[in-house]
């Protein structure tokens, strides 16, 4: 008579290797995390040692042959994902690298006498005005110079510029202060009266 092993140690298996895959899933969200944080100027460096990590991990996972057709499916799902934003993350680095946008360096800054930076430095306000058309393009340089990638055409800007425009009508504000601020690796912007 064959000796079966009992269930519960195929389970306990299975379950393992679940709680390992979810590991795995955690770790690309806290690389995620801190790629954004890299990409948004809040740390100096990738995290090219743990994107090697994973990447060493799920290569790991995807060689070993699994029993279960829910454990190779939940495999999958994390190998795809992490490639998704692997690939992404190498683009980006890449056109860091080779430094796609050559307008991104600035040669000379005309003086911004209505520009105040809070205490933080990492805020700026500009006054507007719906009457002076120069007030919105000198926000937009702010912005702009805020950016971690300031690449945008002309037809972003001018949406950008408009949008703002439309909230400034809505409020019934003729001037205005905008507050420009990076919080938590995105610029937020508030209109203040």
């Amino acid at each position: 008579m064959n000796e079966r092993k009992p269930k519960w140690l195929g389970d306990s298996r299975i379950k393992s290797l679940e709680e390992h895959v979810h590991s795995i899933e955690n770790r690309i969200e806290a690389l995620k995390i801190r790629y954004n944080q890299f990409f948004a100027g809040e740390i100096p460096t990738p995290p090219e040692k743990e994107r090697e990590t994973v990447e060493m991990l799920i290569r790991r996972l995807l060689s070993e042959e699994h029993r279960s057709a829910r454990i190779n499916l939940l495999v999958q799902n994390v190998a795809s994902r992490f490639n998704l934003f692997n690939n992404r993350w190498l683009k980006q680095l890449h056109d860091l690298e080779v430094d796609l946008q050559p307008q991104k360096k600035p040669t000379e800054r005309p003086a911004a006498p209505d520009h105040t930076h809070s205490p933080a430095g990492n805020a700026r306000e500009v006054e507007v005005s719906l009457n002076r058309e120069d007030s919105f393009e000198q926000l937009f340089s702010t912005y702009s110079n805020m950016m971690i990638n300031p690449a945008i055409s002309v037809e972003a800007k001018e949406k950008w510029i408009n949008s703002l425009k439309a909230k400034m009508i809505s409020a019934n504000l003729v001037d205005a202060r905008i507050s420009i601020a990076r919080e938590e690796g995105k610029l937020k912007i508030r209109l203040k009266k």
